[in-house]
């Protein structure tokens, strides 16, 4: 019973951290404003870039999303980078007006992991300058203030911007709206309040948007992120965190994924995860002794909080056991009532993290009701991005 005592006190002391930390910027979530769009001097230009191999109707369907864009015409271009494709995402993509860098051979095998330093070599190469790239995925629906937003931020000083990222589905089962919750409260609960605590955002892949000129001063290590790989988010915000750069969390625009629930390519990317988060986890557990600030410990408290996430399901179901079992050998007396009032008070904060989530989610997913427009995106090709900006 010793031996379990001392293992209760650990087991507590970790569901605290892993518990609390993410509650906490829950209950901050709650009382952090948005930033008021006053719609300042359109004076920043873009380039937004979609990566794309053989994803050639997710790609048109995105291009299609970003015409839509309220930003000057002028001031904005789209490219697609071919990386290796084999479909017709290049003559599409071309159709729909859009810029195209093909790259990539049969026997590159890392031509989809490189995709920033590769791009900044394009943007030198151009005849127009752009300000900022930003990046998007494949298949993903973007706001239409989203370069609004963007503009104001870099007017304002930030460097690095990440947007919002919601998940969309027309499904209704209650496995979709858990795993919308409990994305939401993984980026956006823990961006809202991650920000009115002053800490960076983390990097979620895409609606990412890069100045360039700070990616062309800073060192070449802040280059090497591989973008495509979205599971390698708490690698990307150590690198920046490390080379003195901030992520700047946007949550007044938004870029849409859509949700599906269970394929071969989400068990694969699940378990590369698994397999990439140990190697992450040892790689920067030594940056962090050997680069021990004591000014900066809760910044490095919180990187080392994010590294260790566990899934809401694994950590309910952890807590809840852990309750029931304590209140048997307390009714048993062989331990105090307060360890199954701890317990007690943890269900307690998960259960009212998940309630925050499940009220994020059912406040933002009605705009994406049956009748929205954004399901009939069949006629992807009708209309191209040199067309609309004709007009």
């Amino acid at each position: 019973m010793i031996l379990y005592v001392i293992f209760e006190y650990a087991l507590m002391f970790g569901a605290l951290l892993f518990i609390g930390y993410p509650f906490m910027l829950g209950l901050f979530a709650l009382f952090s404003p948005y930033k008021k769009i006053v719609k300042p001097v359109f004076e920043h230009s873009f380039l937004i870039v979609v990566q794309s191999h053989n994803n050639e109707e997710e790609t048109s369907k995105t291009l299609y999303s970003l015409a839509g864009l309220v930003y000057p015409w002028n001031l904005y271009d789209l490219m697609v980078v071919a990386d290796n494709c084999t479909d017709d995402t290049v003559s599409v993509a071309k159709k729909l007006g859009a810029k195209v860098r093909e790259r990539g051979s049969s026997s590159d095998q890392g031509s989809q992991t490189d995709i920033l330093p590769w791009m900044l070599e394009q943007v030198e190469q151009m005849d127009k300058k752009y300000d900022a790239i930003v990046f998007v995925k494949p298949n993903d629906f973007i706001s239409g203030n989203f370069l609004e937003v963007m503009n104001q931020y870099l007017a304002e000083g930030s460097t690095i911007i990440q947007s919002a990222n919601r998940r969309i589905s027309y499904q209704t089962t209650w496995k979709v709206r858990y795993k919308r919750a409990c994305w939401l409260l993984l980026t956006f609960i823990t961006g809202l309040g991650r920000k009115k605590l002053g800490l960076g955002s983390l990097l979620l892949g895409s609606g990412m948007c890069f100045k360039t000129e700070v990616l062309q001063n800073k060192p070449i290590e802040i280059c090497q992120i591989k973008i495509s790989q979205t599971q390698d988010k708490f690698e990307y915000f150590m690198l920046l965190q490390s080379n003195g750069l901030q992520v700047d969390f946007a949550p007044e625009t938004e870029v849409w994924t859509p949700l599906y629930i269970s394929s071969k390519k989400t068990t694969i990317d699940r378990f590369h995860w698994a397999v990439r988060q140990f190697q992450v986890i040892i790689k920067y557990l030594k940056y962090l002794a050997t680069h021990f600030r004591l000014d900066k410990l809760f910044q490095m408290f919180d990187v080392v909080i994010g590294m260790f996430t566990l899934s809401l399901t694994l950590v309910f179901i952890i807590t809840g056991m852990n309750c029931i079992l304590d209140l048997v050998l307390w009714k048993l007396g062989y331990l105090a009532a307060w360890f199954w009032v701890i317990w007690t008070v943890l269900v307690g904060m998960i259960t009212i993290y998940l309630t925050i989530g499940i009220a994020a989610d059912r406040d933002v997913f009605p705009e994406f009701s049956k009748s929205s427009n954004m399901k009939h995106t069949s006629d992807y090709r009708s209309n191209s991005f040199s067309e609309r900006k004709q007009n």
